[in-house]
């Protein structure tokens, strides 16, 4: 039954999650020419007033219009049927907004104990949806600020909402807002990116043992914390189970092991590294530097056919053992290499000192050369690669029409798919080092033909910048500049020329030939004391 109610008897209800209210002037012209076409629906409260549990929009335009009455259906109704009832009627709109929708959502699950199979069912909608869209209520104010702006997109905010601090989310916020390409917010994958790289971390590479409870007491266990993405898999499709998404924990965790390690590195009487040492020995992964002048006490050694550690190798002619960590965390037991070489000769193995030492000794015979040859190699196949991409993008034979859109396909799948030191590499030639594999996906995503064409042909050969990297890659560049017509034998000749030593002037070498003349028998007398001394 359809009752015509005073306006000024009905009170918008608090538990409406609708909060952005489009097109009320048209609607209220409408009305003022039409009249309202559908009732309100509203509960009866006490002292004779009204609570609108749907049709807010026509209120507020009919109040606009002038409307001291509006055309209602009243009907009795408990607090989780008026919830249920806003969060279907919401549903059916083109323009919900995603977080209209996790507040009605949350609604129902705090305040009335549903389920989300049913919630589901009352929204014709999947489980993984309704968690997908709860999972926005985790956003902090920031987050659901730029998200009703609509400067991010629902899938973007979805992946700051996984992260479990208001901290975090703002961090990230901050860095897609102002980190994207030519200034503007980053893209959904580029937030991706983002969030998975610096975000989450594994737990299975963690420098500490993730079961210890009392690592770090406030924090428990790893596995069983509900930031873990397999505490909450339906948020976290496609990724790992054992990843975590705290990196402030993570990092006391491990902050908390090395002091672990250090203090029983001390107790043992090990010598420990500072950091600074330590990040001399480690600058780059877990490996120690060649020039450091320490081994690795649980890496197997290079000339041993068996693949023994140094560890196993000395056995109990293990030297001193000096403690330090890599740049991730992780602690390592070194050696001095001086130490190491005499500890295998007492242990009795016969490997090269050369593999057991990690200082820079003397080069072997022609490896000076080597060293210049892969530099040429190297720098013509950079150069070789730059002229062909310039060569396939002004080649006049790639025309606008279908087959653009596959190229553009496949050449997204190569950035996704290339090593990110290719893409750097490749980004460099470029000159795209503020843009990076970002802006490259800028150009197989709005580049001209011979633009994306170019591109593909100079990501697929860009691995062969790494001299002799393989036989068939080479094939690959020989290939592709013969198409092109890439003069490679000029290229190598200006490389060659730049990279190979000056002759000194005929003058410099004469006088210099006659120094060794002048002192040839001293220098003989001397290496002989040298020789008679080894022997």
């Amino acid at each position: 039954m359809i009752e015509s109610i005073e306006m000024s008897a009905i009170d918008e209800s608090p538990t409406n999650p609708r909060k952005i209210f489009n097109g009320i002037d048209e609607l209220a012209a409408d009305i003022a020419v039409r009249g309202l076409l559908q009732p309100i629906l509203l509960r009866p409260r006490p002292r004779k007033r009204f609570e609108l549990v749907f049709g807010s929009r026509r209120f507020r335009a009919a109040k606009s219009a002038g409307l001291q009455k509006i055309d209602s259906v009243v009907r009795d109704m408990e607090d989780r049927a008026v919830v249920e009832a806003q969060v279907a009627e919401n549903q059916q709109r083109e323009d919900i907004h995603p977080l209209e929708e996790a507040d009605g959502y949350r609604q129902l699950i705090d305040l009335h104990g549903a389920t989300a199979d049913e919630i589901a069912l009352l929204v014709g909608k999947s489980r993984s949806y309704v968690y997908e869209r709860m999972r926005l209520n985790a956003l902090c104010g920031r987050a659901r600020s730029v998200l009703l702006d609509g400067r991010i997109p629902p899938s973007t905010a979805l992946l700051v909402a996984r992260l479990p601090t208001p901290v975090l989310q703002m961090e990230v916020v901050n860095l897609v807002l102002s980190q994207g390409y030519d200034g503007e917010p980053m893209t959904y994958r580029e937030a991706k990116a983002l969030i998975e790289e610096d975000y989450m971390l594994r737990l299975d590479q963690a420098s500490f043992p993730t079961e210890l409870a009392d690592l770090v007491p406030k924090a428990g266990p790893c596995q069983a914390c509900p930031k873990r993405t397999g505490a909450q898999a339906e948020l976290f499709p496609g990724l790992s189970k054992d990843i975590c998404t705290d990196p402030p924990c993570f990092k006391s965790k491990v902050e908390a092991e090395w002091a672990r390690v250090k203090k029983q590195a001390k107790a043992d009487g090990a010598k420990v590294l500072s950091e600074p040492d330590s990040q001399r020995v480690f600058p780059y992964g877990g490996v120690p530097a060649g020039n450091s002048g320490y081994v690795d006490l649980d890496l197997a050694h290079p000339d041993d056919r068996k693949k023994r550690t140094y560890r196993e190798l000395f056995g109990e002619h293990t030297p001193e053992v000096t403690v330090a960590r890599d740049r991730d965390g992780k602690a390592h037991d070194l050696v001095r290499a001086k130490e190491a070489k005499a500890a295998l000769k007492a242990a009795g193995h016969k490997l090269s000192a050369a593999s057991a030492s990690s200082r820079p000794g003397s080069p072997a015979p022609g490896a000076a050369a080597a060293r210049l040859k892969a530099r040429i190699d190297a720098e013509v196949n950079r150069r070789t690669i730059g002229a062909l991409a310039e060569a396939v993008s002004s080649d006049v034979r790639i025309r606008e029409g279908t087959m653009l859109e596959v190229l553009r396909l496949v050449g997204k799948g190569f950035i996704e798919s290339s090593w990110s030191d290719t893409l750097g590499l490749v980004a460099q030639r470029r000159g795209l080092d503020n843009g990076g594999s970002n802006a490259l996906f800028k150009i197989f995503e709005k580049g001209s033909p011979s633009e994306v064409v170019g591109l593909l042909v100079e990501l697929a050969v860009s691995r062969t910048t790494y001299a002799n990297y393989s036989r068939h890659g080479q094939n690959l560049l020989a290939a592709g500049t013969r198409l092109f017509d890439v003069d490679t034998g000029g290229l190598r000749g200006e490389v060659s020329a730049e990279l190979r030593p000056k002759a000194k002037p005929k003058s410099a070498r004469k006088k210099t030939s006659r120094k060794k003349a002048a002192g040839k028998g001293t220098r003989k007398k001397a290496g002989s004391k040298r020789a008679k001394g080894r022997r």
